[in-house]
């Protein structure tokens, strides 16, 4: 087996699939600095299309909203039409939200796009991860599938730096298009997942598709065998929402559950939504562009250090380890807006790189542990007949709660103002910290059968060992 080219051809290929989890992070990075620009224009190619403060929430939630219903969509067709077309016709999805965008003249239009966008933001999320898990080698899956957070984070990345260098925001959708651009073009010259063909019962098809991940002298043969054998086991043991309710799946469900809770509520979403927004707000002297910027690139490299920490320092470490961080953070960020209230000048002038420091080691912190966590959980704590329904119900669940958290962000600031805000986010990492102490179960390098033994499950025979170790990440239903 040519290994080099083999591991050339799997990385190529999966990086092509996650251009679409770029897309989606650059949806959200576009958020905050067109929003600026919406309740404040200041480039005469904008128009007079001006959002209220009511309008702006809206404006920066609903992607959150409909998100849920790009979920469903996601899961009905990658398993209808295939993984790779579901991410083709996705990339569709975005740049026709990205047209409504770019050309709204109300904001009726504007939401329009902002729905669609969010749907395929709900597509990329859902049907990504089962690509990446259905089609790379096994020793390298757990790095790979980190490929999916590291270039969310890229997307992020991509909308704060044009946000800052481009002042319409018109224009700064079109840029915005260029990632599904990019992914549909690219998704034309892979191939379809070899389990979704053998679901179909395309023998042939799917052997070929095996060669193309693994090379054109790879034996498929044992492989082949090994996915018939799990698409069996899978088929004979389908689960429904019913089955959740069994002790060994209800306990590590309400596990994921509370621990995506405390990672919604520790206020990800909203200050990735409303960075440039804090950053106006703190008044400090790095610009909020530079300081979002600097926020983004930060989001990266935390990303990739959180894909050689996994397996090195385990779930547990990461996770108690980040709510400490975060919680100690966003404490230093509440005590600074305090102190502004107390005496602007003197906060601006003696503690002014208070919140960018406070804010580069939440991100570093929630990038490394929180965020890519809850995602290894997904994928580690359920037993394959079970995992499609459960991880389907968690992110739904946790679309929704960013929704909320982002809705409420204006009203509650106002209401107990930006100290009190970030104090309970602190609060809420605090529960995060106690949570991941007393209730999450390490399951660094344990196989399907240990950790499904540890909540009271059956033994799981069935499961192939190599292949269904606790680093893989498949969605075959």
């Amino acid at each position: 087996m040519d290994y080099h080219s083999t591991t050339e051809t799997s990385i190529g290929s999966l990086f092509s699939a996650t251009l679409s989890t770029m897309a989606a992070g650059a949806l959200v990075g576009y958020t905050s600095p067109a929003l600026l620009r919406l309740l404040e224009p200041i480039s005469p190619a904008d128009g007079s299309l001006l959002l209220t403060s009511a309008q702006g929430n809206w404006f920066s939630s609903v992607t959150n909203l409909s998100a849920v219903l790009g979920s469903f969509a996601g899961g009905y067709s990658m398993n209808r039409i295939g993984r790779k077309t579901t991410i083709i016709l996705n990339a569709v999805v975005y740049l026709v939200g990205w047209i409504l965008v770019g050309a709204a003249q109300s904001f009726g239009m504007l939401m329009t796009g902002r729905v669609v966008g969010g749907i395929a933001f709900g597509v990329s999320v859902t049907v990504t991860p089962a690509f990446i898990g259905e089609t790379a080698l096994a020793d390298i899956r757990g790095a790979l599938a980190s490929l999916v957070r590291i270039m969310g984070s890229v997307g992020n990345v991509w909308g704060y730096a044009f946000g800052a260098l481009i002042p319409s925001w018109r224009w700064l959708a079109s840029v915005m298009a260029i990632p599904p651009l990019l992914c549909g073009i690219c998704m034309f010259f892979v191939k379809e997942t070899p389990l979704y063909l053998l679901s179909k019962s395309k023998v042939h098809e799917a052997k070929r598709a095996l060669k193309f991940y693994r090379g054109k002298n790879y034996d498929c043969v044992p492989e082949m065998e090994s996915l018939q054998q799990y698409l069996e086991v899978t088929l004979r043991s389908k689960a429904s929402v019913r089955d959740l309710l069994k002790p060994y799946n209800l306990k590590p469900f309400l596990i994921c559950l509370a621990f995506m809770f405390f990672t919604i509520a520790s206020g990800v979403a909203v200050i990735v939504f409303y960075l440039f927004t804090i950053f106006e707000d703190a008044g400090t002297n790095l610009s909020e562009d530079m300081s979002s910027i600097v926020i983004g690139i930060m989001q990266v490299v935390a990303s990739i250090a959180a894909a050689f920490l996994m397996d090195r320092a385990g779930r547990k470490t990461l996770i108690i380890g980040g709510a400490a961080t975060t919680c100690l953070s966003l404490a230093a960020l509440g005590g600074y807006f305090y102190m502004k209230d107390q005496d602007s000048e003197w906060a601006k002038d003696t503690i002014g790189w208070l919140p960018l420091t406070s804010l580069i080691i939440y991100i570093a912190a929630v990038n490394s542990g929180f965020i890519t966590v809850q995602y290894v959980m997904l994928a580690e704590l359920f037993s394959p007949e079970i995992k499609g329904v459960a991880a389907s119900m968690a992110m739904m669940l946790s679309f929704f709660l960013s929704f909320v958290l982002v809705t409420t962000f204006v009203p509650m600031q106002n209401a107990i103002g930006a100290a009190g805000l970030y104090w309970v986010y602190s609060g809420m990492c605090f529960l995060a910290l106690i949570f991941g102490v007393l209730f999450v179960p390490e399951t660094k390098g344990k196989t399907m059968q240990e950790i499904s033994k540890y909540f009271g499950g059956p033994s799981a025979q069935d499961y192939d060992t190599k292949e269904l170790r606790s680093d893989s990440i498949t969605y075959p239903n």
